[in-house]
């Protein structure tokens, strides 16, 4: 499903954690490891861990997020980052977002 028009999200139903992915077109980063793909596009056996399902972000988009806070009162002081998902973007791992999350 399309979460606002930048994020595809693909859960995986399946218990091997394998899926298919229609990519619509455009062009599409893949929000992991930071591959890029054309769209129309059908991945065939998209295989996923339990914690990480597929993720494709629109080419060129820029998302805002913050460090996670202990309640909203925090969030003027959290630490913000930009991630534009383009030809420098290199993967959840090389991302300031990965800093800030251990989703291991």
């Amino acid at each position: 499903y399309l979460f606002g028009d930048s994020f595809l999200v693909c859960p995986v139903i399946s218990p091997t954690g394998v899926r298919n992915v229609y990519l619509p077109q455009g062009e599409w980063i893949d929000f992991w490891s930071g591959s890029h793909l054309s769209g129309p596009l059908l991945l065939r056996d998209v295989w996923s861990p339990l914690a990480r399902l597929p993720l494709y972000v629109r080419k060129g988009r820029e998302i805002t997020f913050a460090e996670p806070v202990e309640h909203t009162g925090q969030y003027h002081q959290a630490k913000r980052a930009a991630i534009r998902f383009d030809v420098g973007y290199a993967g959840f791992e090389a991302s300031p977002l990965s800093q800030w999350l251990n989703l291991d």
